[in-house]
Formats: C-alpha cells, sequence, structure tokens
C-alpha cells in the first residue's frame, strides 16, 4: 500500500498533468511490489525528469506543513463559549440561566428582565 505522503505526491503529479491517472495506477502497483518510493517510479518509468519531481516534492513538503500547522492551530483555538455558539449559520443561541431556588421557601424564582424587582419576601418583625 502506498504511504499517504506517496498518494499526495501522485496526486500532486496527476493534477500538474505530469502524469495520467493510469499511470498513477500502475505506479502504485509497481510500488506494491518492489517498496521503491513513488517518485523513483515516476522518474525510473521516464514519465518525469528528476528536476520535475523534485519541484513536485517541494509542493509537497510546502502542503504537508501548511496542513500541520493547521492541525496545530485548531488543537490550540479555544473552543467558543456556548453563547456564542451558533444553532444555525447565521444565528446566535441564546442560554439562559437556570432559576434561582430558594431553598429556604423552596420555590423557584426564574430571572426576570434586567431592572425588574426581585423576589418579594417578608420583611423580618
Amino acid at each position: 500500500m502506498a504511504a499517504p505522503n506517496g498518494r499526495l505526491l501522485g496526486r500532486i503529479a496527476v493534477q500538474a498533468k505530469l502524469i495520467t491517472m493510469d499511470q498513477l495506477a500502475e505506479a502504485t502497483r509497481q510500488q506494491g511490489r518492489s517498496g521503491a518510493r513513488l517518485g523513483d517510479i515516476f522518474v525510473g518509468n521516464g514519465w518525469v525528469t528528476p528536476e520535475q519531481l523534485e519541484k513536485l516534492l517541494e509542493i509537497q513538503r510546502k502542503l504537508l506543513a501548511e496542513h500541520a500547522a493547521t492541525r496545530a492551530l485548531e488543537r490550540e483555538a479555544p473552543s467558543p463559549p456556548p453563547q456564542a455558539q451558533a444553532a444555525w449559520p447565521g444565528e446566535t443561541q441564546v442560554f439562559h440561566e437556570p432559576p434561582v431556588v430558594d431553598t429556604d421557601a423552596r420555590a423557584a424564582t426564574p430571572p426576570g428582565p434586567p431592572g425588574a424587582p426581585g423576589p418579594v419576601s417578608e420583611a423580618p418583625g
């Protein structure tokens, strides 16, 4: 089986129109039999020049570095707080605080709008 980097190199070579999908399939079969590196197979079959292979490898290295950097940033980025998570694209889902429970009166008092008076309690007498 081809190594992940070899599969990437093959896709880059096909996208650059240096080899065909049929040639990539053949090179993969040859790699399975011989264990040779895919780029060496491309050159050995005369499909790409050593200079073209170097350019392909340079592109592959850049793509792998970009991918690694992106993954590192994703791991380091904190998750947004629940209030900022969107329910649907373009919407913000609002999470309300749970009701405040008065353990003395055993009554639940939901929070009111800003500026509204709190729960009524008897004044000490």
